[in-house]
């Protein structure tokens, strides 16, 4: 009940016009948006996920949390601090970012009405949700549907959370829990 009351405060602090003001300033929608819904399904994204999953280059996913910055530090877009390696690749880890509250009230005002900022803060958490959205990139690279973190009821009022519900080529889905 505290969580809720806290997201609704917020949300009143921010209006409108600041984010209107703020969309503006950004740049065009068709660049920024994608970055930040690629940070949707889970709420954590590394630099190469970013440009994975925008399509724009590593320098202009740089500038564009650089303007990111500048317009609301760690608001748009909070960076990790801690140093997270992913498991079985070389060299060093990737910069790591969480959705922000000015990242999800920009996502609200753009059709994401259950945008929220992310809550993560340890780093196996963030370690897990990097590599679900790793899964979940592969599968939307592959062409095939994906549902991330989604319930799927079944029985008596019971359900199902798979990290991924996957649905093959064959419509046949494909669980990763």
């Amino acid at each position: 009940m505290q969580r809720n009351s806290n997201r609704s405060s917020s949300r009143r602090k921010r209006s409108v016009v600041d984010t209107a003001t703020m969309l503006a300033e950004i740049g065009p929608l068709s660049q920024w948006l994608p970055v930040l819904e690629t940070l949707l399904p889970t709420g954590v994204a590394d630099t190469q996920q970013l440009q994975q999953a925008s399509g724009l280059s590593r320098d202009q996913v740089n500038r564009l949390v650089k303007r990111f910055d500048a317009l609301a530090s760690d608001a748009i877009l909070t960076r990790v601090q801690e140093s997270i390696p992913r498991p079985g690749r070389r060299g060093g880890s990737p910069i790591i970012y969480k959705l922000g509250e000015v990242g999800a009230a920009l996502l609200q005002e753009n059709g994401y009405p259950d945008a929220h900022a992310c809550g993560l803060e340890k780093s196996t958490p963030i370690a897990h949700a990097r590599t679900v959205l790793d899964m979940r990139l592969v599968a939307l690279a592959a062409g095939l549907s994906v549902q991330t973190e989604k319930e799927l009821p079944y029985g008596d009022n019971q359900a199902l959370r798979p990290d991924n519900l996957v649905t093959l080529a064959d419509g046949l889905p494909a669980c990763f829990c």
